[in-house]
């Protein structure tokens, strides 16, 4: 008798006579997926997000964005840090078909370094005769700060034309007042054009007008020139604690009206009389956090600025301003509120001027309290060592300052035909080698190659800080502060998966003095 046989699909019909025998054999159709990625849209921030559209299988699915370590029904994932994730799915009736894995990158915009301006109400005539002695300042500030006072009355427009020379960086950043004028604020801004100078930055103090907040931003604005940013300006020791509580004051003007003029404007800048900063009368410490803080919720600019004023505080002295302006920064990082911008802007103070250093580190001047923010931001050349530790004491790195790893000597090596399970240990050292300046230090890894093939973590002490080292960074502040002639020490595990194929990989570490800054040293870990 005849045997037909006929394939449907994936059903086997065996046929005999007028007899039919259904013999199913199931073939497995591969599950597969796309999928759409939204990238992270501040730096540091985890709005990121993976959505998967899967197919094949049974059509029930679950999702994996680590290699499969962890499983979900749902196929969207969503507040995730730009980092690269291992991506698959797979048949939730049917957990062996399973999709290939898929390398998914989120970026993010890359840091902006914090800015440092700078100015004096008194003594500019010594930086004007002497500007050797604040040269590092003049040729590394951001730019200029000046306030509406200097402008009506004190600076003349040679004065101010003799600034326009001192500063490589010729911005200058404007604090006007509800006691100015708009009138006056045009004038302001023709003589600082005149003396060569470019406006990026404006504030309003002791209030806000929305004609001169218009003003600022736009009047006379140069060729291709984007609108100036206006700021609101407030003293954070009369809010009462918070900016964002209504304790504060509720005259002349109240915490609830500098909110509102605040999502008006383009950020808040404070006053920072350093008396009433060592006291903290009015909680100026909180207060001064909370608008920083307040200003970023909104995607806005925040500024604190640094002055050397007292303010009648009987317990403190102009000759404590650079040891209060430095411990003032450091509090403003350990407590997540780090300005945008810092200005360092004396006024109504007995102070020196100049200089800006002594024997190379700051000197207590208003310049050198600028001197101090600069290289603390930006780095001292050959004070930020990357080196590392295999188990067996090779020592790569110690000693060699270049971020663009061309020495042989900053590169170690494993063994790429390691088999599945093993760990590779290296102790990364990140060494401070000023004697007086601190860094919050960031500690960058960039991995390329197939990373499929191996598995990364990153510990300091029992911390694991995988995700912020391959993401923004991990950076060294608060009990990690990277102070005068310390090292810390993150161990790295290299281990090797059970991922077939190419095995080639690199990981490549970076270590900048601050966010935003560019690299001072780095490695580079390979497997040959």
């Amino acid at each position: 008798m005849k045997k037909v046989v006929l394939i449907v699909s994936s059903i086997l019909l065996i046929i005999t006579g007028v007899f039919c025998v259904n013999k199913f054999i199931l073939t497995k159709k591969a599950v597969t997926f796309s999928l759409d990625q939204s990238n992270v849209t501040s730096f540091g921030g985890n709005n990121g997000k993976i959505t998967l559209t899967s197919t094949g299988g049974s059509k029930t699915f679950e999702y994996s964005i680590d290699n499969g370590i962890v499983w979900q029904d749902s196929n969207i994932f969503d507040n995730l840090m730009a980092i690269t994730y291992q991506v698959k799915s797979r048949d939730k009736n049917n957990i062996e078909n399973e999709s290939v894995v898929l390398s998914v990158t989120l970026t993010q915009p890359s840091a902006k370094r914090t800015e440092v301006y700078v100015g004096v109400a008194d003594n500019y005539m010594d930086q004007i005769n002497v500007s050797i002695k604040w040269s590092y300042v003049r040729e590394n500030a951001d730019g200029f700060y000046i306030n509406f006072i200097e402008l009506d009355s004190m600076y003349k427009q040679s004065t101010l034309n003799a600034y326009g020379k001192l500063f490589t960086n010729k911005n200058v950043l404007i604090e006007s007042d509800m006691n100015s004028s708009l009138e006056k604020e045009q004038g302001y801004i023709n003589k600082l054009h005149t003396a060569g100078f470019t406006i990026p930055y404006t504030s309003i103090n002791y209030g806000w007008d929305i004609g001169r907040r218009d003003n600022l931003k736009n009047y006379e604005l140069k060729e291709g020139q984007e609108p100036r940013l206006c700021f609101v300006q407030q003293g954070p020791w009369v809010i009462g604690g918070s900016i964002l509580g209504d304790k504060g004051p509720a005259k002349p003007y109240s915490n609830a009206e500098y909110r509102s003029w605040t999502t008006q404007g383009d950020g808040m800048s404070t006053d920072g009389p350093m008396g009433l900063w060592f006291s903290d009368q009015g909680q100026m410490k909180s207060g001064s956090y909370s608008m920083v803080k307040y200003a970023h919720s909104l995607g806005k600019k925040a500024l604190v600025m640094i002055c050397p004023y007292g303010a009648d505080v009987k317990s403190y002295t102009p000759k404590m301003f650079l040891s209060v302006g430095i411990t003032c920064v450091q509090e403003h990082e350990d407590n997540d509120a780090e300005p945008d911008i810092w200005s360092v802007f004396e006024y109504a103070t007995s102070i020196a001027a100049i200089p800006e250093q002594k024997d190379g580190a700051p000197f207590n001047s208003t310049t050198g309290m600028a001197y101090y923010l600069i290289k603390h931001i930006k780095g001292d050349p050959n004070t930020l060592d990357l080196f590392t530790a295999d188990d067996s004491g090779a020592i790569t790195g110690q000693g060699i300052f270049d971020p663009s790893v061309e020495s042989t000597s900053q590169k170690a090596t494993f063994d790429q035909s390691a088999p599945a399970g093993t760990v590779f240990h290296y102790a990364i050292n990140t060494a401070n080698l000023s004697a007086w300046c601190d860094y919050t230090s960031v500690l960058k890894a960039t991995p390329t190659g197939s990373t499929a093939a191996w598995t990364l973590q990153f510990k300091l002490a029992d911390t694991d800080i995988t995700n912020n080292v391959l993401t923004s960074g991990f950076k060294f502040y608060q009990v990690n502060r990277l102070n005068p002639m310390t090292t810390k020490t993150v161990d790295l595990y290299i281990t090797r998966t059970a991922a077939s194929g190419d095995s080639n990989y690199t990981l490549n570490l970076e270590l900048l003095p601050h966010n935003g800054s560019d690299t001072m040293d780095s490695l580079q870990i390979m497997s040959k």
